[in-house]
């Protein structure tokens, strides 16, 4: 309450807003780089095949376009690895097909054996596959992020339930919540940011907390 003391408080305030400033600014563009986003139409299945690109895809743009690429410049063991989890969760591995300077983008059923191009079945895959590709990518450990500040990496979705059947919305609640988990695991703060219609989605959120498979502080 002093007032010789606020005078001082204030004049130090005013020669360090410049840094203050600095460092806000700091601040927000690194975290706007750990800003991942998946608009709510997905073009995955628009097209049978793909033109090769040799340009390298390290990430997954916001429609899905270069979804056959990104795959494709998957290593074998990160391709693996994406391939054990969309079986465990889904069913299904994806293939990669080329020919004649064309990618093509299969999809591989566990149950039937069956490897049938994305095109060919129900839309819904084509709206989901974009999604569950970059929450795969986001939760892994060995991420080339530079995250030297500990800042949350963020996952922005705008409905994740379209063209998919209710029973398909629950599994991929499911599966958006235990990736949280996995990056948690793996020492990486993911916080996914949904806007969505779905009903399913909302209550299997509730569900999860009411069976204490998700903390609702999370």
């Amino acid at each position: 309450d002093n007032q010789d003391f606020q005078e001082i408080r204030d004049l130090i305030i005013a020669i360090n807003i410049s840094y203050l400033l600095e460092d806000s600014d700091r601040y927000t563009s690194n975290l706007a780089k750990h800003i991942s986003y998946v608009g709510p139409a997905r073009v995955t299945a628009e097209q049978r095949s793909q033109r090769v690109n040799e340009f390298s895809v390290s990430e997954i743009d916001p429609q899905g376009r270069n979804l056959s690429l990104f795959l494709r410049n998957l290593d074998e063991p990160k391709k693996q690895d994406f391939d054990d989890w969309t079986s465990n969760y889904f069913g299904f591995k994806t293939v990669i097909r080329t020919n004649l300077g064309h990618i093509t983008l299969n999809i591989f059923f566990k149950d039937s054996q069956q490897e049938v191009n994305i095109a060919d079945i129900g839309f819904g895959f084509s709206q989901m596959l974009p999604i569950i590709t970059q929450l795969w990518l986001l939760s892994q450990k060995n991420k080339n992020l530079q995250n030297t500040n500990n800042l949350p990496i963020i996952f922005a979705i705008e409905q994740p339930e379209l063209h998919l059947h209710p029973r398909m919305q629950k599994v991929l609640t499911d599966v958006l919540v235990s990736t949280v988990q996995a990056a948690k695991d793996n020492n990486i703060d993911l916080r996914l940011l949904i806007e969505t219609h779905s009903e399913v989605l909302v209550n299997q959120v509730g569900n999860l907390i009411y069976k204490h498979s998700l903390n609702s502080e999370d």
